[in-house]
């Protein structure tokens, strides 16, 4: 079963420089009014959080990007970033025995390693963003990674199998279409994320803004900010200020 909401158009590329720079790019050439999938079996240059590069091994992950449009509150865009994180998160429930969790604000746990991370990427009107670039990396079929901090996993190495990219495609545009449709508010789908956010509770140490703090993740609130607790008082850190230090 396919998603309907995103099979008018889809683009199969062999290779490309960025998934999302070629839709970005495709924008410019001409009006779009409905919403392109495009994945590639290889990124020259796939982009994941700030000036990280996405690895994956030639036509072994899913390196997908789609393009939306659509009239999103600038001050509501988080919302946006919780749905991809939750169809992630579900579409790994079902394909995995493992204990699957959402690490703040971009990424997909199993075991401690990450699995998956997406990148979005917006163009706005003055409080509305009316172009949206979506970037998923979900590893599936790759089995060796560089030396990452956290180490890197994929499906195969969870499941003991190779299993077929075009399939787990599939599915996660239907849970996408599944919460990107639904009329479940900012705070249910909130509740969901904190109830599987990464390493809740535990004492980890971080960085913002050049210094560097002990303290507990607590929970993610509405404006997409992570609350943490310290010794005396709680911290909210805004999205892109935190470093986890392992």
């Amino acid at each position: 079963m396919s998603s309907s909401f995103f099979s008018k158009n889809q683009i199969k590329l062999d290779e490309v420089v960025s998934t999302n720079d070629f839709l970005f790019d495709l924008d410019k050439m001409k009006f779009i009014d409905s919403n392109i999938v495009v994945t590639a079996n290889f990124q020259k240059s796939g982009r994941g959080k700030k000036i990280r590069k996405w690895e994956s091994k030639k036509g072994k992950n899913l390196l997908m990007s789609i393009l939306f449009k659509h009239k999103l509150k600038f001050n509501e865009q988080f919302n946006f970033s919780i749905i991809v994180s939750l169809a992630l998160k579900d579409l790994l429930t079902e394909i995995l025995d493992d204990e699957v969790f959402i690490k703040w604000p971009n990424d997909i746990i199993v075991k401690d390693k990450k699995i998956a991370g997406f990148i979005i990427e917006n163009k706005r009107s003055n409080s509305v963003i009316h172009t949206s670039v979506l970037g998923v990396g979900l590893n599936i079929n790759q089995s060796l990674f560089q030396a990452y901090v956290p180490k890197a996993t994929s499906i195969i190495k969870l499941i003991k199998k190779e299993s077929d990219i075009d399939s787990i495609k599939d599915k996660l545009l239907l849970y996408l279409e599944k919460y990107y449709l639904s009329e479940y508010t900012l705070a249910e789908n909130l509740n969901k994320y904190n109830d599987c956010l990464y390493a809740k509770n535990i004492d980890l140490k971080f960085r913002s803004r050049n210094k560097t703090f002990n303290g507990r993740i607590q929970r993610v609130i509405e404006s997409g900010n992570i609350v943490i607790k310290m010794a005396k008082n709680e911290k909210s850190v805004e999205l892109n200020e935190l470093e986890y230090i392992y």
